[in-house]
């Protein structure tokens, strides 16, 4: 039986009082607070005569005003006091801390067992006092953030120019370079980043754990015993000896039964992705249309066209081939196929795309035929030149310009001896981009109407922007994809009123709008939204979503009955109100016998709503969790799962690619095609 624990550890409050004095003006030592975080007793004609901040301290000086605060009944103040006293607890024991964006103790502990000459391997944990809604009264969430290295020798020893620091070790303690005043180089020591690793030629051995989950609880599980259990803190607060909270079964839910299940060729069912196609073929060919299949490669790489060639016609280990596998004739077009010299290969490709343009008997004509570029790159995946990563981009839009969708086949890859996993994501994305469906849920089609809203957060571009993808049903049909600047919330609500208005035409009944929004929805991004339903007149329920990873330094759900110590897939905690993290993984029962794609940590998962009295009906928000659980389950970039849904992840793709485009605006061909993936 499961036994779930979270990373939240209960302490007692041994003083609900303490003394804090005041300072209308900043003094050095003193904490800031913004004056609406004040406690509740603090004197009304002061408080006329503040700033929007003041300072406080539990040392007064000459001239402060000292009142008692009651820690229960001010929370808000409380909180900030808490934080102040970790952060002295650990800072007067000559541990290294930090203070993060948001005020959490961040603690640096070395790992003494790591050896190295140059630097030393600290573990980082942060630590944030919490509410939520699974424990009465106020918590200490722990979380473990990775590793950190920080250099032996001092920022004046190793000749480091300023820019190229970020964060460094000054006093006990980390912080930004640029934060600092003038102080003396030789006692301060950087924390490594990329510029500095490659300034100095070095190399960072990191030690990556195939089960991350279980690694993360076992770091923050000695934390806790060796420096919180039963632990008291600035003679205020203790931590219990009970450790981490463990969760009554009444506080845990799952998704329904067989939300996990997806429907393939002949109606046949199956959970995973790769055994149901292989099985019994995806769910829908790519439209009877001819589909024509061209090469693009250095004219030195023909042996590895070749391979390409031969591995999707014929298979290649265990991959059976493009036709046996997804259902494709598999011919390639040689009139059409394009070999380049150029290290730069645009111009050249364009150059022979306007030569076969030019001649009707064999310009690209995508109304009698569908095209597909297999592009054979010799750059690198991921690589950090810029310039050569640009290729990937211009030639996207390049294919694009001419309704060709493209497949990139990185070169390194293709001699791999296990080249044969990579083929059945290839096989799956060509499938989607041409038009065709690998598989469905298996569930009721819905009438929703559900938007995803996302942006790439890591993209360098100086232009940022964000894109939604529409998907009228639960079925996979994908209706259109655009991208605007980050700020255009008025293009984005125009796009989400043409969609609404298609829908309309296509449909009979409209249940809802469902928004899967990639962080909170401000009330600036929502009013545009909001008018667009008032101008169509339609009493619509619209509920928004805010979906996005938790990742290290948020709740995090162990089951300790299980040996991974991550959750059954479908697992979902109530965290706060209309909030919640799901467990959307690959571990489909209590003692799975398949192999686990990897180890995610939850999801978050925010409800918000202003029309929709449902909101509060457990079933109502069972069901749409259970559809951002679902969605999840219809990545087609490749046969693993991922545990986002593609509402948020497909506009994230698209969002990563437009701003490299040198047209910002997305042609009709790519609004309407997966081109992307």
């Amino acid at each position: 039986m499961s036994e779930f624990k979270i990373n939240i550890l209960p302490f007692s409050i041994l003083h609900e009082e303490v003394n804090i004095s005041f300072s209308i003006n900043e003094r050095e030592g003193y904490c800031r607070i913004h004056k609406r975080n004040l406690p509740k007793n603090y004197p009304t004609p002061i408080n006329e005569l503040l700033g929007e901040f003041t300072w406080w301290t539990i040392a007064p000086q000459e001239g402060d005003i000292t009142i008692p605060v009651n820690l229960f009944e001010n929370k808000r103040f409380a909180k900030h006091y808490f934080n102040k006293i970790l952060f002295d607890h650990f800072y007067n024991k000559g541990i290294i801390t930090n203070r993060n964006f948001i005020n959490d103790t961040e603690v640096y502990l070395e790992d003494t067992k790591f050896i190295n000459r140059e630097y030393k391997k600290y573990n980082k944990y942060s630590l944030r006092i919490d509410n939520n809604d699974l424990i009465e009264g106020t918590s200490l969430l722990v979380s473990y953030d990775g590793d950190s290295f920080i250099l032996n020798r001092s920022v004046q020893a190793a000749q480091l120019e300023n820019d190229l620091l970020g964060k460094v070790k000054y006093e006990g303690r980390i912080t930004k370079f640029n934060s600092l005043e003038e102080a003396d180089k030789n006692v301060i020591y950087p924390l490594l980043n990329r510029d500095i690793i490659s300034f100095l030629g070095l190399s960072i051995e990191r030690n990556y754990s195939e089960n991350k989950y279980r690694k993360y609880f076992d770091f923050i599980q000695k934390f806790y015993e060796s420096h919180l259990k039963d632990t008291v803190i600035g003679e205020c607060i203790q931590i219990f000896e009970s450790g981490f909270y463990k969760l009554h079964e009444s506080k845990v839910y799952c998704t329904t039964e067989d939300s996990n299940l997806l429907l393939f060729g002949n109606n046949q069912k199956h959970f995973t992705p790769y055994i149901g196609v292989k099985e019994y073929g995806p769910i829908q060919v790519p439209p009877d249309k001819p589909i024509k299949f061209i090469f693009i490669f250095h004219k030195e790489d023909s042996a590895l066209a070749n391979k390409v060639y031969s591995y999707l016609k014929k298979g290649y280990k265990s991959f059976p081939g493009l036709e046996s596998f997804v259902k494709i004739q598999f011919e390639i077009d040689t009139v059409r196929s394009i070999r380049f010299t150029a290290n730069d290969p645009i111009e050249e490709i364009d150059g022979a795309i306007r030569n076969l343009q030019s001649n009707p008997n064999t310009a690209f004509d995508t109304d009698a035929a569908t095209y597909a570029a297999l592009y054979i790159s010799r750059i690198k995946k991921d690589t950090e030149d810029e310039v050569m990563d640009k290729v990937y981009y211009r030639l996207k839009e390049l294919l694009l310009h001419y309704g060709i969708t493209s497949q990139v086949i990185y070169a390194n890859n293709i001699n791999n001896p296990s080249f044969n996993y990579f083929l059945p994501n290839i096989a799956i994305a060509l499938l989607a981009k041409l038009g065709g469906i690998p598989w469905r849920l298996y569930r009721p089609i819905k009438t929703d109407l559900i938007i995803g809203v996302s942006v790439d957060r890591s993209i360098v571009a100086k232009e940022q922007f964000i894109a939604n993808a529409f998907c009228f049903q639960n079925d996979g049909r994908f209706k259109g994809f655009n991208a605007f600047e980050k700020d255009n919330t008025d293009a984005l609500a125009l796009s989400i009123k043409t969609a609404i208005e298609q829908y309309i035409a296509e449909n009979k009944g409209f249940e809802r709008l469902v928004i899967h929004y990639y962080k909170e929805m401000s009330k600036e991004e929502e009013k545009p939204i909001r008018n667009v339903l008032n101008h169509l007149n339609l009493r619509l329920p619209c509920v928004v979503l805010t979906i996005n990873e938790t990742l290290s330094k948020d709740y995090v759900l162990f089951d300790s009955s299980f040996d991974g110590r991550m959750p059954q897939s479908g697992t979902f905690v109530k965290t706060k109100w209309n909030e919640f993290i799901l467990c959307n993984n690959t571990r489909y029962s209590n003692k799975t016998g398949t192999r686990l794609e990897g180890f995610p940590f939850p999801i978050k998962i925010k409800l918000k709503s202003s029309n929709y009295e449902k909101i509060n009906d457990f079933n109502v928000v069972r069901e749409l969790i259970d559809q951002v659980y679902q969605f999840s389950r219809m990545y087609w970039k490749s046969v693993r799962q991922r545990n986002l849904p593609v509402t948020i992840e497909y506009p994230k793709l698209v969002s990563r690619m437009i701003p490299h485009f040198d047209n910002k605006v997305l042609e009709t061909f790519a609004r309407k095609s997966l081109w992307f993936l």
